[in-house]
């Protein structure tokens, strides 16, 4: 298989998202074995400062089946961001598994904060789930070379069946 890498910068932030996949006939090869069971997971990933205003934003879409996590990973120079969802279905609801991990360097010290979350959320196929790595607090930080802010990292969750998304589209 084939290991992609996307890299997005920020204000000192990047976001590497890593994902295997496979050539385009392979991709439609697996779809067909795997039928009704694929899953299309979306997930929005934005940074919010002042709990107002977004200032960083960005769409990730993958393919998965019941059990198999899909990851996020946030490299910055203040922050290291981890997290996997993994979605285990049965029938038309879902337990969304997230997990995080936060490491983040205190504003203004050399102080470096470690978080570790875990949430099970039951739901329903296509609800929406925020999950907040950070917490549901502000965190202040420095959010560019030239001044101190208050930020929050939301990723919004949704599962749908792989098939149901591609109708859409």
């Amino acid at each position: 298989m084939l290991m992609k890498h996307v890299l997005i910068v920020f204000a000192g932030l990047a976001l590497v998202l890593g994902a295997e996949s496979a050539a385009a006939d392979d991709v439609d090869d697996l779809l067909e074995l795997f039928g009704d069971e694929a899953l299309h997971v979306s997930i929005d990933a934005r940074v919010v400062e002042d709990g107002e205003r977004t200032i960083w934003n960005m769409e990730l879409t993958r393919v998965t089946i019941s059990g198999r996590s899909v990851q996020v990973r946030l490299d910055g120079d203040n922050i290291i961001v981890r997290a996997r969802f993994t979605p285990y279905r049965n029938n038309e609801s879902l337990l969304l598994v997230a997990q995080g991990q936060t490491w983040l360097k205190v504003a203004g010290s050399d102080e470096l904060r470690y978080e570790t979350a875990f949430e099970t959320v039951p739901i329903e196929l296509g609800e929406t789930v925020v999950f907040y790595p950070l917490g549901q607090e502000n965190v202040t930080m420095d959010v560019d070379t030239k001044r101190y802010g208050t930020i929050n990292l939301e990723l919004e969750i949704t599962v749908v069946p792989y098939f149901q998304a591609v109708e859409k589209n």
